[in-house]
Order: structure tokens, then sequence, then C-alpha cells
């Protein structure tokens, strides 16, 4: 084994392919979050105290948030020989460990019995030539897939036009959404011919190009990965200050997490000309052409908010979360504050019995009528730091 960076070991035959594209900037500014507690109704039921929940994820967040951090790393590889079991990467027959999640190490090196019958019998089947793999945890996701997988393409595509080979990029899902293929050709079209969908998720590969998501670099702190900063250096922003209008990003079409005075809320913000859009109805390009008119964002916690990353600098977010999820902030946060933008989070009264997060599903959230006053000055004083 080698070490290739602190705290990542790999097999000697891994090769790290530089593609030449860096961030603008390799430092995540965080800073302080403005940190609103609106709750008003109680939130200690058995098994759940909104409270303890509270006082500890808002210490974190205060702890996680006090400077500038270094970006994740996320650098391209390539090998000969690779398997892909479960998420897992082999490379002759050595798993990589920083391929899956640490707790699941002990359950990938005891499933090489199962690959070897799989082998045998046909069911994992072999790819020839080189296969590009750019999958993240929860790729089929928006957030996961606009943050994390998508930009992964940049380095791939830089790897082709310096003479890389390239037969294929493998996304193993069974029908993707159409926010995948739309993504690839509006950011990067050239790729589309090579994007190939499959219902097995299980291979053996001739060579392979793949990412790591498990790398526990120390010190750093954020999922905010360099390759997103390239993606999001690139975005073709307006220039100057943000623009004149204000978005509520609606999860009225989902069960959970939705916002249930959306009405009341973008009513006492009208001076700002708050809209309650759905913009996952939308395409790729009208989410984004959309998103460079804001001066403000306000969304509950969810993939709507992803589409932040595409606002002009300076423009003024506000994220509503619960206290099931105010860890989770740090998913907006982070692209808001690399994108010069003004990132402030409040936590709402929650509405239901949803009080275990199951499948990412949580309780519904209310600004209490008591509360709008807080939301209104929140909102005026992060627009004012936009200019």
């Amino acid at each position: 084994m080698r070490r290739v960076r602190p705290g990542l070991q790999l097999p000697a035959a891994v090769q790290v392919i530089e593609t030449g594209l860096a961030p603008d900037t390799p430092v995540l500014p965080r800073h302080p979050i403005p940190f609103l507690d609106l709750r008003t109704r109680n939130e200690e039921v058995p098994g759940f105290s909104g409270n303890a929940m509270f006082t500890r994820d808002k210490a974190f967040i205060e702890s996680q948030f006090t400077g500038p951090v270094p970006l994740k790393p996320d650098p391209m590889y390539l090998a000969e020989d690779v398997t892909m079991y479960s998420g897992a990467f082999w490379v002759g027959g050595e798993l990589i460990h920083a391929s899956t999640h640490p707790n699941l190490v002990a359950k990938m090196l005891d499933a090489v019995p199962v690959m070897v019958r799989l082998r045998k019998i046909g069911r994992l089947p072999r790819m020839a030539g080189t296969t590009a793999l750019v999958h993240v945890p929860g790729y089929r996701n928006y957030f996961h897939w606009i943050i994390e997988a998508l930009p992964r393409l940049l380095h791939v595509a830089r790897h082709i036009e310096g003479g890389g080979a390239v037969d294929r990029i493998l996304l193993p899902m069974n029908e993707p959404s159409g926010f995948i293929m739309d993504s690839v050709r509006l950011f990067v079209p050239a790729l589309e011919p090579l994007i190939e969908f499959s219902t097995k998720s299980n291979f053996d590969f001739e060579r392979a190009l793949f990412f790591l998501d498990w790398r526990m670099d120390p010190k750093v702190v954020t999922r905010y990965k360099d390759s997103t900063a390239i993606f999001a250096d690139r975005l073709a922003r307006p220039p100057g200050p943000p623009g004149s209008r204000g978005f509520l990003i609606s999860r009225g079409d989902v069960d959970n997490r939705r916002l249930l005075n959306e009405a009341a809320v973008a009513e006492a913000l009208s001076e700002w000309r708050v809209e309650v859009v759905n913009t996952g109805r939308m395409s790729v390009a009208a989410q984004r052409d959309l998103m460079k008119e804001a001066r403000l964002i306000i969304g509950v916690h969810g993939a709507g908010m992803t589409n932040a990353i595409f606002c002009p600098a300076g423009t003024a977010i506000v994220e509503f979360t619960s206290t099931q999820y105010i860890r989770r902030c740090r998913s907006y946060a982070d692209p808001s504050m690399y994108n010069r933008m003004n990132y402030g989070l409040a936590v709402l009264d929650q509405v239901g019995d949803r009080w275990v997060v199951e499948a990412n599903k949580g309780n519904d959230l209310e600004v209490a009528p008591e509360r709008m006053g807080a939301v209104r000055d929140l909102v005026a004083d992060l627009v004012k730091c936009g200019g």
C-alpha cells in the first residue's frame, strides 16, 4: 500500500489523474451563521426531545462555522482490473476502504466469496475498455447529483480533451430522473453520448476512472468538494449585485417537510416581492435562469434549495429547518458561503407526529404568526448585507 494523501491509502496500481482543473480558491470561507430559534410548540415527546436536539446541534454548528476550512479533496483515480460491488471498489482483488462507509468495511471484506461465486455464474459482468464512475451516495437525489456527482463530469471531460480514453460513463440506476440527462446536456453536452444506465450495480471493469467518497481526510469538516467548487466557479452568473426577485421554494407537492403556511410567509415578506415557486416541475435550465434573477431565496431544507448555487453573489439565502435537521444545514450553508451569498438559518415549529426521521422524511413545518416579525428581520439583515 502507498500513502497518497493524509488519511488515505490506496493499492499501488491506482493512479491519481491530474486534469489541471482547480477551484479559484482551495478554501471554504465559513463564518458564524445567523441562527434563529422560532419554535413556540412543545417538542418533548417519548423518544424525542426537541430542546436537547436543539442545544446539542446548535453547539455543533457553532463549532463548525467559526472560520475558513479547506475544501474536501475529490481527485479522480484510474486503475485496471476494478470490481464494483454494493458501491465499493476493489482493485486487483484488494478492497479500497475509502470507497465505502467505514462501518461497512468489514462487511465488504466478507463479501469477497460472494463476488467469486457471482463471477463464476456470470452475474458479475465484465466491461471492456475504460468506464468512468461518478456516482455518490444518494446521487438519485437532485441535491447529491447537482452538488456532488455532476461536477465530477468536468474532470472526465477534461481527461478526454487531454487524450484520455473513456468508452462509457456508467450510472447504475433503474429509471434515471429527468434532471440527470437534462443537466448533462446543459453543462457537459459533449459527454451525453457516453452516458449509460444499468439496472445492475455489480461489475468487473477492465479499466475504470473513479472517485472516493469516504476518504476520511483529517481536518476536512465539509462535504463541499473541490470538484463542486470548480463547477460553481464556472457557472455563468450575472455580474454585479443580486437580482430583484424573491423566491420561496415550495415543497407543496411532497408529503413531508412542507411549509404549511407558505402563502402567509410570502405575504409577510411582500416587501421583497416573494413568489412561491415549485422548481421541481422545471427543467434544470429554467431553474438556473430563474435563480439568476434572485435577490432572496427562502425554503425548507430540501432538494429545491440546491438551486441557490445558481444565484448571484450577495443573494440572501434563508433556510427553514426543524430540530430534526439542524446538522444538515451544512448542505446549503457551505455552497452559499463559497459562492459569497448571505445565509441564515431559522428553526421552526414542527407539525405532525413523525418524530423519527425515516427514509429522510420528517415533520411538516410552520412559522408561528408571532414569529413572522423575526423572519422579516432576518431577511432584512441578510438582504442588506448583499447590497
